[in-house]
């Protein structure tokens, strides 16, 4: 196998970058230094990336003609901005008011992962870090039939698998089926959040 310099890689990544968002300023770092050891890690193997493009807030836009709710998109839209060609990505934008609660459920298909994620205007994922923002195959708690109920709101109502608005009131939401044959897309509904809390009690 014939080992790619890195100064190459970043020269191609910049070029799948700039061929699909013609992006208004892009970023590139080489951080490969700072994961030596790590698992994975290989020369010129860890980058990163600042960018900035209106390909986002244009699919943002696009989201939003339907709140709330994850409808079918060509798949070929994702793919043209450099998706993987294994995965199934349904998008929404989401709009609550702080008493309010987003409940999505779907029964995952079979698949070797999935995942789940708040985003902002622009499809940055929420801090990750210190906000429950994301719930996946190996995180999420399922429901006795099997199905997936997520639900997103400013506290934890203390059912499902909560996922943190992170001081939000609108954003965009991203769910990912991986390697999966059917990729069933969600129902969601907008409670009252203490509906929920009281459910609970």
């Amino acid at each position: 196998m014939s080992i790619i310099e890195p100064g190459m890689r970043v020269t191609r990544i910049r070029q799948a970058l700039e061929a699909a968002f013609a992006p208004e300023s892009l970023e590139i770092r080489d951080d490969s230094a700072a994961h030596v050891g790590h698992p994975g890690a290989r020369e010129g193997g860890h980058f990163h990336v600042e960018i900035i493009a209106r390909t986002f807030a244009d699919w943002t836009r696009l989201f939003r003609t339907h709140p709330n709710a994850f409808p079918p998109i060509d798949q070929a839209m994702f793919q043209k901005g450099g998706g993987s060609p294994d995965l199934y990505y349904a998008h929404s934008y989401w709009s609550l008011a702080p008493d309010e609660a987003w409940v999505i459920e779907v029964t995952p298909p079979d698949c070797y992962y999935w995942n789940f994620q708040l985003d902002n205007w622009w499809m940055e994922s929420f801090d990750y870090r210190f906000r429950q923002i994301t719930v996946n195959k190996h995180s999420a708690r399922l429901e006795p039939d099997g199905s997936l109920r997520i639900v997103c709101a400013a506290r934890d109502p203390g059912v499902g698998n909560w996922i943190d608005t992170s001081g939000h009131t609108v954003g965009t939401a991203l769910l990912r089926w991986a390697g999966a044959s059917e990729h069933p897309l969600p129902t969601t509904r907008v409670v009252k959040l203490v509906e929920l809390e009281q459910k609970r009690a």
